[in-house]
């Protein structure tokens, strides 16, 4: 696997800070409030790092790809894909030249990016299949991200008084496990930038 991208190092350390807002873990599984609070805002706060990473990651892709078709004129398995996938959303808008089209199809998925609301399948999805990015070896990662996302929303999209008890360790040990696969995601964009 190749040596970790700097965004992805400074993930680690965002993830890192974070896990020592978390309470001690209770062997009675009893919390205050503050502490719950403090699990939460964990959660809450993990998920904005996991998605900011992930946006980063799709759009720094981009921009190096881009610089290099800019520079030297040569194709790479990027541009391709993004060609396959997405050209035919200028096709009509754009003239016959490359630079021209490709400038367009950049423009446009830099801007899903910015519109990106989310770690979920679809959002993984959207952001990775047009750089050529193969899913299949991140399958339990996005998997995990789903189920992160939905355990996010419970907390976001409700009222306090209906959220149930939550174990820092849960909590932390899921953190772990997205960590580990967005680490996998990391080496394949790398290779592909």
């Amino acid at each position: 696997m190749p040596s970790k991208s700097r965004r992805f190092k400074q993930l680690e350390s965002a993830i890192k800070t974070l896990n020592k807002m978390l309470p001690t873990i209770n062997v009675d599984g009893k919390y205050t409030i503050q502490q719950q609070i403090a699990i939460k805002a964990y959660r809450l706060l993990c998920h904005a790092e996991v998605e900011a990473y992930i946006e980063d990651i799709a759009d720094q892709c981009i921009q190096s790809v881009y610089l290099k078709w800019q520079s030297s004129k040569k194709s790479s398995s990027v541009l391709i894909h993004l060609f396959a996938m997405e050209g035919w959303s200028v096709e009509k808008k754009a003239t016959k030249n490359t630079d021209t089209r490709l400038g367009m199809l950049i423009s446009i998925y830099r801007q899903r990016i910015k519109d990106n609301n989310g770690i979920k399948e679809k959002n993984i999805q959207a952001l990775f299949l047009p750089l050529g990015v193969d899913l299949d070896p991140i399958n339990t990662l996005i998997i995990d991200l789903d189920t992160f996302g939905s355990a996010r929303g419970a907390i976001a999209h409700t009222a306090m008084k209906t959220h149930s008890i939550l174990d820092p360790g849960v909590e932390q040990v899921r953190v772990a496990q997205i960590i580990s696969g967005l680490e996998v995601l990391d080496s394949q964009v790398k290779v592909l930038s």
